[in-house]
């Protein structure tokens, strides 16, 4: 059995529709399953509605098979689930034939310690970044060992260019007996792990390995940004791993030290300002960074490094926030969140003295009323949002557009006054900035009766969220004292006066796949509505997100969010109550299942209504122990969630069982034990042990394993 990774989360069956559907049964309907290889069709299969197809091996010369899967990127894969529609399924082979892989692989990355320092994200890659082959037959194996500290990221490449680059999602393993080591550096808007970073959350000595299959890598033609010239930087491969083993405390310091540098909202606009008015001083005999300031009331700030001279080098691995600060010695008028790390705010005039050890990672902030600045007001503002009213569908926060259709007018006859008149959809979200990098952001702190008589207009997200669709007018008046004392005003003039209908892309996104990976739904009119089918397990986290039609998810252009304040009431016909919140206003599920969920756009603002359908549990067990060399054989498929069979064993013989669901992604699955021994077989006696089962009667047993659907599994055997 390979050890490769299997997602089994997805759209299972889609509909976009415009009228409601129906899911009764047709016992004389048929649907075909058509089994791939690349665009080669293997075989179709006919099953009949409700059905299953056929599990099946395909011989394929030089290739031996690995599984089926659901999608063509092998992203998801097929678990023979009952058939309501036609589907592709998709063969995965891994090629028999040894390839010596002869790249040089290097690790490229940044942080302080001694080797990520001077890579400068693969800027430099001198001998010490060099992986060394093994010099295993026919096994193309590369390692290195060296110390990584806290914060440090980085990634394995063949040259500066990042070439074949095999980032977090190539990773086995990101954690150890519990504790997590590693963490993939991606956010709920990346759309690509397997370039993504590898972030070091322990320090130590730790020895990295690369095992990689050059035979069976592909390039990813498909993407909009894919040439002949660049071609190495879309290569991918299904089969590379990277493994690693902590092998101890770091063993040797690095002596690197950064410049670092403020950013914060009124300081500088967020913009990077490489000056020396905005340079914390460094003293190295103490090891100390040090910044005294004026600041303004209710600024909002960070510190950050350069990896060179300018911010063209890169963002440096040392960045000081609230996190950091030690509160008990310091001023009461810096203000921040601990827990969530949030970035530094004033809470007066004043002058602020930052003082920061590097040895100790811990900022201390002094305060002195000492005061020389004007505060001057801005006097250009800005509307940036995202959702489905007709202008901030096309905001894109800014990002996308910015141009006097979202620019606040000075208000005739009042002074410091902005307002501007626009259509706002339920969901929508929003803020008032300065400028594109979102200088002087005004959120929902700042918005004037959010609730008014009993009605819930806005909501807080982070951002300012309608609650209620309308034509609203939107009032910023700016303090001249300070931004604290700005006030957002509205007014609700009437309903929405314009709604385009439009075809918008719909995906989902969920924490465990691929660390919020996008996944495509399918199409739907703005006016309309479209379903589909997910797992989920209790815990999971997940959003929605949609797009213009065809407008692809990127860095740049992440979509527009639905999170949980989208829900529907929960009812008798939904199973809306099965779901919670979190901070970031994530779906959060609190009953696992698989639920048929409808995104219904049908009143102009996107609302999310649950349905828990009757789960269909399969999985795989097998037989493993010293008849068997300690190999996994015998595969039975379970029916109805039980698994029974017959085996015949000699006395002396000890063994376990492993099984596999749909969430399983060892390849040695999970281990059922004597722990696991039940109370109704009439021979489970004669395999009770201490740890894995041992015969002690010779002769053949009919073998019976149930698993619930919360994963407790019992085994009992039974005399033939």
């Amino acid at each position: 059995m390979k050890a490769i990774a299997k997602l089994f989360v997805g759209a299972i069956a889609v509909a976009s529709t415009m009228v409601a559907t129906s899911c009764a049964k047709d016992d004389g309907k048929t649907y075909d399953v058509t089994f791939y290889d690349n665009e080669t069709v293997l075989k179709t299969e006919s099953v009949k509605e409700g059905e299953r197809a056929t599990d099946w091996a395909p011989v394929k010369e030089g290739f031996e098979f690995v599984d089926w899967y659901a999608t063509p990127n092998y992203k998801f894969a097929y678990d023979f689930a009952p058939v309501y529609k036609d589907t592709p399924v998709y063969a995965l082979f891994q090629s028999t034939n040894y390839v010596e892989d002869t790249r040089p692989w290097a690790i490229v990355g940044n942080g302080t310690s001694k080797v990520l320092s001077s890579s400068a994200f693969g800027k430099n890659i001198e001998e010490e970044h060099m992986l060394t082959r093994s010099d295993k037959k026919n096994v193309n194996e590369y390692t290195i060992t060296l110390d990584l500290e806290v914060g440090d990221e980085f990634q394995f490449a063949i040259d500066s260019n990042w070439s074949n680059q095999r980032g977090g999602g190539y990773l086995d393993s990101t954690s150890l007996d519990g504790t997590e080591y590693f963490e993939i550096k991606a956010s709920h808007l990346n759309t690509e792990t397997r370039k993504c970073n590898i972030g070091v959350l322990v320090s130590g000595n730790y020895t990295l390995t690369l095992t990689t299959h050059p035979g069976d890598d592909y390039y990813d033609t498909e993407d909009p940004y894919y040439s002949e010239d660049n071609r190495e930087c879309f290569n991918y491969s299904d089969f590379d791993k990277i493994t690693w083993v902590r092998n101890g405390d770091v063993i040797e310091q690095a002596d690197k030290v950064y410049d670092l540098y403020i950013k914060g909202n009124l300081i500088t606009g967020w913009q990077h300002i490489i000056e020396p008015e905005y340079k914390m001083d460094y003293d190295p005999a103490t090891k100390t960074y040090t910044y005294t300031h004026e600041f303004f009331d209710f600024d909002e700030f960070m510190f950050y490094s350069l990896n060179g001279d300018s911010i063209l080098d890169g963002l440096g691995p040392v960045s000081i926030k609230f996190g950091q600060v030690d509160v008990e010695n310091s001023t009461e008028f810096i203000l921040g969140s601990k827990e969530f790390d949030s970035n530094f705010s004033t809470g007066a005039n004043g002058t602020y003295t930052f003082t920061y050890s590097l040895e100790t990672r811990v900022c201390v902030v002094t305060y002195d009323p000492t005061f020389t600045l004007e505060y001057v007001p801005n006097t250009e503002w800005y509307i940036v949002g995202g959702g489905c009213s007709e202008l901030l569908s096309i905001s894109d926060w800014g990002r996308k557009n910015m141009d006097e259709r979202f620019k606040l007018m000075p208000v005739e006859g009042k002074e410091r006054e902005y307002a501007i008149t626009i259509d706002l959809q339920t969901n929508d979200e929003f803020q008032i900035v300065r400028d594109s990098q979102w200088g002087l952001a005004h959120g929902y702190s700042f918005l004037k009766d959010p609730v008014l008589d009993g009605t819930t207009y806005f909501a807080n997200t982070g951002n300012i969220q309608c609650k209620v669709a309308g034509n609203y007018t939107l009032t910023l008046s700016v303090s001249d004292v300070s931004k604290r004392y700005d006030v957002l005003s509205w007014v609700r003039n009437g309903d929405v006066l314009s709604q385009p209908i439009k075809t918008l892309d719909g995906y989902y996104k969920l924490d465990t796949h691929n660390d919020w990976e996008p996944t495509m739904i399918g199409s739907v009119l703005s006016n309309g509505d479209i379903t589909f089918t997910l797992r989920l397990e209790e815990g999971n986290k997940f959003c929605f997100v949609y797009t213009d039609h065809d407008q692809p998810i990127t860095d740049v252009y992440p979509g527009n969010l639905i999170r949980y304040t989208a829900i529907g009431e929960p009812a008798e016909s939904n199973s809306n109550a099965n779901f919670s919140t979190n901070l970031d206003r994530n779906f959060v599920c609190d009953v696992a299942g698989t639920y048929d969920i409808t995104i219904d756009y049908s009143s102009g603002a996107p609302v999310v209504n649950a349905v828990k359908v009757p789960d269909v549990y399969s999985y795989d067990v097998y037989i493993k122990g010293t008849m068997t060399g300690w190999d996994m054989q015998n595969k039975t498929t379970s029916v109805n969630g039980v698994v029974e069979f017959d085996y015949t064993f000699a006395e002396g013989d000890e063994f376990g069982f492993a099984w596999f669901d749909e969430n399983t992604t060892t390849a040695w699955g999970n281990w059922i034990g004597t722990s696991c021994l039940g109370t109704e077989g009439d021979a489970n006696e004669i395999f009770n042990a201490a740890n894995n089962f041992k015969c002690t009667a010779a002769g053949t047993y009919r073998i019976k394993i149930v698993k619930s659907d919360d994963n407790v599994v019992t085994v009992d055997f039974f005399a033939k």
